[in-house]
């Protein structure tokens, strides 16, 4: 289906020279033009510049695949799959979009985009992507900086790589493998402020650990030493960095 190439192609590009992931490897900078074409829009001024300014000229793979459109004050989009109209929520005042798809094939994809402001007024930009098919949790972000000249992917600048050993006990030992296939953790973006949250997902455990048939059975202890759902993380516009 249109769907699963869009959501591979999303996730294939985890490793790409385009969309680093967060590991520890620094992001490249891009020698491509960060954005897309110029455009009639391009005389706005930046100050000016909101975030479905942004949402429109972004390339792959941080670009939804959506078009979003107007009328009279409602926003939707258009599921490549069922070829039928999805509710959007652009929200010019507060700097965030969402569109959620649900028409997957069983599973929800949900694209999200939030502007953040540094001290000096320059944008940065976070996007999620996440896939949720009905059991398990996928999900890929970036934080840009879309004005800077030299380099758009500022996301392991901006956030270090949250996983669930950070909900875990501090003496917790196990494998980080495993650690990363059952406890796969989300950020939020907010519509509202500019606290994010990374939440850890467990819902895992109701397919690993309802008998000793399955690979995992030896590890389901793991989802019973979780100690919080969620962590907070405040942005500091004076660094552009969530802490």
């Amino acid at each position: 289906m249109k769907k699963s190439l869009l959501l591979l192609s999303i996730f294939a590009c985890l490793g790409c020279n385009k969309a680093p992931a967060t590991t520890s490897a620094a992001p490249a900078a891009t020698e491509e033009a960060p954005l897309a074409a110029p455009t009639v829009e391009e005389d706005v001024p930046q100050e000016r510049r909101d975030v479905l300014y942004y949402y429109r000229r972004l390339k792959e793979p941080y670009r939804s695949g959506y078009e979003l459109k107007e009328n009279k004050g409602q926003w939707t989009s258009m599921s490549p799959d069922t070829e039928e109209p999805i509710a959007a929520v652009v929200d010019l005042k507060n700097g965030f979009i969402e569109i959620v798809d649900e028409g997957t094939g069983g599973g929800e994809w949900t694209y999200r985009m939030a502007l953040f402001r540094m001290a000096d007024g320059q944008p940065v930009i976070g996007i999620t992507n996440t896939y949720f098919d009905g059991a398990g949790l996928e999900q890929k972000y970036y934080f840009l900086r879309p004005e800077n000249a030299q380099k758009l992917d500022w996301t392991k600048e901006t956030v270090r790589e949250i996983t669930g050993f950070d909900f875990l006990p501090l003496d917790n030992a196990e494998e980080e493998d495993i650690v990363k296939k059952l406890l796969p953790v989300s950020l939020e973006l907010p519509r509202q402020g500019t606290s994010v949250k990374a939440v850890v997902y467990t819902g895992l455990e109701q397919i690993y650990c309802r008998g000793d048939d399955n690979e995992y059975a030896d590890y389901c202890g793991l989802f019973r030493q979780v100690q919080r759902k969620e962590i907070v993380l405040k942005w500091n516009k004076e660094k552009g960095k969530l802490e």
